[in-house]
């Protein structure tokens, strides 16, 4: 049994690793913006999410965020609700 492998299979595969390697590389920076970031300042959507100004994160139901905000010990960032 032989196996052929063509120029274009080469180039198909190299092709296909860059995308995917350019995919994940654009996953891991979005993951580590969000990771790192504070959601100090959120704003409220249309399906009542609390929505970060920063990094865009979805923070939940609304009300849950502002409870939890004002929860929170006097010290801390309450964070910021812009309309």
């Amino acid at each position: 049994m032989q196996i052929f492998i063509t120029l274009g299979d080469i180039v198909g595969i190299a092709a296909g690793g860059l995308v995917g390697l350019a995919l994940a590389a654009v996953w891991a920076i979005d993951s580590w913006r969000k990771y790192r970031c504070k959601h100090v300042e959120y704003f409220e959507n249309r399906a009542c999410s609390a929505i970060c100004r920063s990094c865009g994160k979805d923070l939940g139901f609304i009300q849950t965020v502002r409870d939890a905000r004002r929860a929170a010990p006097t010290g801390q960032d309450q964070g910021a609700e812009t309309p």
